[in-house]
């Protein structure tokens, strides 16, 4: 900080005595050390209190170099001549600074390294009344010499050439180098972090005062974030930048900033690492099919493929990335294959390409094959595959057709309506399959017995029959499904809902309001026993999660007891067998239904643990662009629509999506699976 003042001091004199020379002075100024050796005028002259001895214009403070007018004032009432001498000194005794003469009333003299100033025969102003004053100039040293101090005596002579009766006076005046405030300095400096990592930046300063200094961001960097609190800061760059970057701060000691410093910032580039895509392939039995592998590289590398896993069930040709799958003779199911693609310095993680191929399905009627291919648009010489059927929807028309068998028709599983009505048909087990039926006409056909429970069935699902009247017959106790047959599926229906108490339990055999062990023992004590229209085909046994979980129930009961009645035993056998041949071994994702789809679509899966699940829909880049939190899901099948994830063909944003291939992607505990779907507008 700088100060500068220009004031004048009263000092306190001790008067003294001393002889006005009419020429040079005597170097008593009263100064410490050789010449003066701290004599003054009182040496000669009496004391006096009753005058005084000033030295005028001092600064408080002096700068380097600078030149000052001074002056010396003598004052005594009554004297008329008068005398002084002045000399400046530093804190060593030394001369500090130069004297000079304005005027013919001073003089500058030396002795040995000193330098005084004094009055000269016409300064001694002969005659002047009461006072005096000199006026002279005085250069501060061209260095910073610490304090310095001002020595000066001076005489108030009664003009009697003699020095009785003259009075002495001495006066000392000290004054400071001026404090000069330096400003503080902002340290450039140049940092280095990589791509995508954030760096730690403590920003450097100085202080030759060594006073606090608070600190200032001037321009933010263009290509990444600051944050934290100067002089701790983190430098964030931009996501995926790299190149150059700068901000500028200041720092202020309280009164004065800096120079803006500049913080260079280098940010480099990082291999990143490419990237293969899964893709779903599908094809049909004894059809080879075109597959271009995809890749991407965030940087531009040029990317070499290469398979890590051949198919199970087929063979790759061709160069990676342009290959033909040939699926082997006659087979239909899915197969995989694996590859990863690598950057010149980097593998790719490696990329699961699943392969689905469709079942030829074989339609055992003629006639029903011939009106299925009109739908379809297909010739005799074409093969009508699983994936063809699924995708009929709304209405077909296969009335008076002279339709016997319906082999083919539960693959139909996206139809609405069916009108089988005036054909040959007695076995409509089949059409079990096809749940998302709102009407079907089966009237005109010979149906018997066995088609009564397959009808109340279908009839449970949802759909509007028109059939013709079925002769009945007597009820079997524990025949649950009415198919004229007590067998295990009766025994199944009843211990998949083991422990219900709601009414309308088709398991309620003894009709007690509960299902219990002794609905189950009432199926098992009549295993067998059937009328002779039971039908020769049945139904692969179904079960959702919640009534496996009833089944298990049902054998923990039973294990409870250690003796069983042979009933019992039974009951225990055939539940625990179907049990394990129930629940999935393994956790698969499941070709969705239908495919291609508009706008909506089902997505069936199994489930080999408990868990929570979810899937999630990609475009064709790869990019997320829904997702299907599904939630705590038991171990079991999930087929039906019912217990499928629905996907009603919208993003996440609420907008539907465009035609073109998707992806759909299932994490169920540890499992991961991902196939390929197509909507099309």
């Amino acid at each position: 900080m700088k100060k500068f003042i220009n004031c004048s001091f009263a000092l306190l004199f001790i008067a003294s005595t001393c002889f006005g020379y009419s020429n040079k002075p005597p170097t008593r100024t009263g100064a410490p050390g050789v010449p003066d050796q701290g004599q003054n005028c009182l040496s000669c002259h009496g004391p006096s209190s009753i005058g005084t001895l000033v030295i005028q214009n001092l600064p408080i403070q002096y700068k380097i170099g600078q030149k000052y007018t001074i002056s010396v004032k003598l004052s005594q009432v009554g004297r008329q001549r008068w005398g002084f001498v002045l000399t400046a000194l530093d804190q060593n005794r030394n001369r500090a600074g130069t004297l000079e003469s304005i005027d013919g009333n001073t003089q500058v003299f030396r002795s040995g390294e000193r330098q005084y100033i004094g009055h000269t025969s016409g300064g001694t102003a002969a005659g002047k009344a009461n006072s005096n004053t000199w006026i002279f100039s005085w250069t501060a040293p061209q260095v910073n010499v610490g304090k310095i101090s001002f020595y000066a005596s001076g005489n108030a002579a009664n003009n009697n050439s003699w020095t009785s009766g003259d009075n002495g006076y001495k006066t000392q005046t000290t004054i400071e180098p001026e404090v000069i405030q330096n400003p503080p300095v902002a340290v450039p400096q140049s940092v280095t972090t990589s791509e995508d990592k954030p760096v730690t930046i403590t920003l450097s300063a100085s202080d030759a005062d060594g006073d606090e200094l608070t600190y200032t961001i001037v321009s933010q960097p263009n290509y990444g974030i600051l944050t934290g609190t100067p002089p701790n800061l983190i430098y964030t760059p931009n996501n995926k930048y790299a190149g150059n970057d700068t901000f500028s701060f200041k720092v202020n000691d309280g009164t004065i900033d800096s120079s803006i410093a500049t913080v260079s910032l280098r940010v480099t580039a990082v291999n990143k690492d490419p990237v293969a895509v899964t893709q779903s392939v599908t094809t049909s039995e004894d059809k080879p099919v075109t597959i271009t592998l995809s890749a991407s590289d965030a940087d531009g590398d040029e990317l070499t493929y290469t398979i890590v896993s051949q198919p199970n069930y087929g063979i790759l040709t061709g160069t990676p990335p342009n290959l033909i799958y040939t699926p082997n003779n006659k087979y239909a199911g899915n197969d995989t294959f694996s590859f990863k693609v690598n950057d010149g310095t980097i593998d790719s993680s490696i990329a699961t390409i699943p392969v689905f191929v469709v079942t030829m399905v074989e339609i055992y009627d003629d006639n029903l094959k011939l009106r299925l291919e009109s739908v379809l648009g297909k010739d005799s010489s074409e093969k009508v595959t699983n994936l063809d059927l699924s995708q009929l929807v709304g209405k077909i028309d296969a009335s008076n057709s002279d339709i016997r068998d319906l082999k083919g028709i539960e693959y139909c599983i996206n139809l609405t309506e069916l009108d089988l009505s005036g054909n040959s048909i007695n076995d409509i087990n089949l059409l079990l399959a096809l749940n998302k039926l709102n009407l079907l006409r089966i009237d005109g056909n010979p149906l018997t017995i066995s088609a009564s429970p397959i009808i109340k069935r279908i009839e449970a699902q949802g759909t509007k029959v028109v059939y013709d009247h079925i002769p009945s017959s007597e009820k079997l106790i524990g025949d649950v499904n009415f198919d004229n047959e007590v067998n295990i599926f009766d025994l199944v229906m009843v211990a998949s809902e083991f422990g219900k108490i709601e009414g309308n339990l088709k398991g309620d055999i003894n009709l007690d309001g509960l299902v219990n062990i002794f609905d189950l023992v009432l199926v098992a004590r009549n295993f067998g026993k059937s009328f002779a229209v039971a039908p020769s085909i049945v139904q692969k046994i179904r079960l959702n999660s919640a009534e496996i979980q009833n089944i298990a129930f049902a054998i923990d009961y039973l294990k409870l007891n250690n003796s069983h009645s042979d009933a019992e035993e039974t009951i225990l056998h055939v539940l625990e067998s179907i049990l394990t041949k129930t629940l999935p071994k393994q956790s698969r994702l499941l070709p969705n239904y239908p495919n291609p789809f508009n706008p909506e679509t089902w997505i069936p899966f199994r489930a080999a643990k408990d868990g929570n699940a979810s899937v999630t829909i990609y475009d064709i880049h790869g990019a997320s662009i829904r997702l299907l939190p599904i939630g705590y899901v038991l171990a079991g099948n999930y087929l039906g629509p019912d217990k499928a994830i629905y996907w009603n063909g919208k993003t996440d944003a609420g907008e539907y999506v465009s035609s073109g291939t998707y992806f759909y992607q299932i994490k169920l505990v540890d499992y991961t699976e991902t196939r390929k779907m197509v909507i099309v507008k």
